[in-house]
């Protein structure tokens, strides 16, 4: 139990850190340096670090998963690939 909390916890936190980056990047047309980059994505947790909404990027983060996990197992699997990029 204590593993999947654990892994839970690195994934949600390595994507926020993609999102946030592949954000602040595409508005700034790839015009910030890697370290001002981190500083933001260090200033965003920071700043969001006590938001338990649903609406935090967390809660929604969370939320764009299970709808990604439930397409995928649900329905993707489930037609077993008849929508693939070649057919």
């Amino acid at each position: 139990m204590t593993d999947n909390i654990e892994k839970n916890t690195r994934n949600m936190l390595a994507i926020k850190h993609d999102i946030i980056k592949i954000i602040i990047e595409n508005e700034t047309d790839n015009k910030i340096t890697p370290e001002e980059t981190e500083n933001f994505i260090f200033f965003i947790n920071v700043m969001l670090k006590r938001n338990k909404s649903k609406n935090s990027i967390e809660g929604r983060i969370s939320g764009l998963q299970a709808l990604i996990k439930q397409c995928y197992y649900d329905k993707f699997k489930e037609i077993d690939g008849n929508y693939t990029k070649n057919n």
